[in-house]
């Protein structure tokens, strides 16, 4: 067998004879020695000591510092709590119901006996104004008067405690019951108008005698109006309450006197005043009858409201509130909810 190996372009002939092929034997390697390593120990951390701190105390919320009154209704805030979106209009409500009474003639003065607590007024095209107890010694037999108009949506409830507090400020007499709305007059065409007197505890049920003034009318049941008038809510209050209101109160009466009284609006605490000499805790300066368009502490513009005071008890309260009667085709009633 020839063999030939091609190398640069050149043929070399290879004779199989003359190759040898030397076995070698398998290479040793040296066996590595093991590593002498001197001993040595783990390496050793420094302990991080515990940082110093000072001890510091909870972050305490920051506290609204409380107004007075007068300071309450100068700031901006006002803007958002006083007054109503509606109250461009107040100047001319009340005219127009002042139109419509004068517009009927004097019939009567018609004298009116409750039966089993219950009095109910003639109805008809009348308006009704001044109404009033007969005897003044009936007052005092009697615990709360309840004025309810059919149809109506609120029953307005007076208690006799806060008869001279309301009376003053409505500008009436002794012997008026202060339901407001018989000050200029209440239209009744088709509705029926009933008083209720809740006698005191141990005292037996007795006929009241009740006065009030008949005007005919002679406006056209067509005709409608809307007045301004005030109404009373009760509300029974007792420490971390919700104040909850939806109409725009003046003041409130408390049924004793109270003292160290804090109003919460929102976040502004707001210091009040009992007066004295009228006996109630003023919401604006200077509550008077006919300013009612020009201002009101509005609770439909807060969130939260909230008021504390001494004695720290159960204890009911008497807001005194704005609200407008709309009457239309011979019905009447309140336009907001109390």
């Amino acid at each position: 067998m020839e063999f030939f190996i091609v190398f640069m372009n050149c043929r070399y002939k290879i004779h199989p004879k003359k190759i040898m092929i030397k076995k070698s034997k398998p290479a040793e390697f040296a066996k590595p020695k093991p590593a002498e390593f001197a001993e040595s120990k783990p390496a050793e951390f420094a302990k991080p000591k515990p940082a110093e701190f000072a001890e510091s105390k909870p972050a305490e919320p920051k506290k609204s510092k409380p107004v007075e009154l007068n300071n309450f209704e100068g700031l901006l805030v006002m803007r958002k709590y006083y007054g109503d979106s509606h109250r461009n209009v107040y100047y001319a409500t009340d005219k127009y119901h002042k139109e419509y009474v004068t517009k009927s003639v004097f019939s009567e003065f018609w004298q009116g006996t409750s039966k089993d607590g219950v009095l109910t007024f003639p109805n008809g095209n009348i308006i009704l104004t001044n109404i009033r107890f007969e005897s003044l010694e009936d007052i005092d037999l009697v615990e709360s008067i309840e004025l309810n108009i059919t149809s109506n949506i609120y029953t307005e409830v007076i208690p006799t405690s806060i008869f001279p507090q309301l009376r003053e400020f409505y500008k009436m007499r002794d012997n008026q019951l202060p339901f407001f709305l018989f000050k200029y007059g209440l239209p009744l065409c088709e509705q029926e108008c009933t008083l209720r007197f809740n006698f005191k505890e141990n005292v037996e049920k007795r006929e009241i005698s009740i006065v009030v003034n008949i005007n005919i009318n002679y406006n056209s049941k067509t005709e409608s109006f809307l007045t301004p008038t005030y109404l009373v809510k009760e509300i029974e209050f007792e420490k971390d309450k919700e104040l909850y209101l939806q109409s725009c109160p003046y003041f409130f009466i408390p049924e004793e006197r109270i003292d160290d009284i804090q109003l919460m609006v929102d976040k502004n605490i707001v210091n009040l005043e009992y007066d004295d000499d009228k006996k109630i805790v003023p919401l604006v300066k200077n509550p008077t009858l006919d300013l009612y368009w020009n201002y009101m502490l509005n609770f439909k513009r807060v969130d939260r409201t909230s008021m504390k005071f001494t004695p720290d008890r159960k204890m009911k309260l008497y807001f005194v509130c704005y609200n407008e009667y709309m009457f239309e085709n011979g019905y009447g009633g309140y336009r907001y909810s109390m």
